[in-house]
């Protein structure tokens, strides 16, 4: 093994695998770390650049997508954003923020969770966290019941379904 003091005589090293030294040919090559490290910061930087989506909740009703896009455009590219409606096209609530980079999305979760819009504090999570999909009456925060106008609580409750293990 041969340790370098600075990363440019390691490439030079690598440049003269398969050269001839005493008839032999040389074998240069990173040790098992510096792969394993040269593989993790290819790893991250990929995930930093790759889409993610967030999951915005608790958005007061009255706030339309044009209203929030400039709060969440702030940190980066925004490949989507829609705030879900119901077949009235009043809000429900809650909807869906793709950033195009992973890190533009993880900035925006952190400084704009519990953001006061309209006197109400959105709640910002990673849309693919377990626990943050919508689904039935855990759904998506607790205003939704409150101003769906029927008075039946407006979740749904499916009495017949199979549970698993059933």
């Amino acid at each position: 093994y041969v340790e370098f003091a600075d990363k440019a005589s390691v490439a030079q090293a690598l440049s003269l695998s398969g050269q001839s030294l005493g008839g032999f040919p040389v074998s240069v090559q990173l040790t098992q770390a510096e792969k394993n490290r040269a593989a993790q910061q290819t790893a991250q930087m990929a995930q930093q650049s790759r889409p993610m989506k967030l999951y915005v909740s608790n958005i007061h009703l009255k706030v339309t997508d044009e209203d929030i896009r400039p709060v969440f455009s702030a940190f980066g590219e925004i490949l989507s954003l829609e705030i879900k409606t119901d077949h009235r096209h009043k809000s429900k609530g809650y909807g869906f923020v793709e950033f195009k980079k992973e890190i533009d999305a993880i900035g925006a979760m952190q400084q704009l969770n519990e953001l006061e819009i309209l006197g109400q504090k959105i709640k910002v999570t990673a849309a693919d966290q377990p626990g943050s999909a919508v689904i039935g009456p855990s759904a998506p925060n607790g205003n939704v019941r409150e101003h769906d106008g029927n008075g039946s609580g407006g979740g749904h409750h499916y009495p017949h379904a199979a549970m698993p293990g059933s």
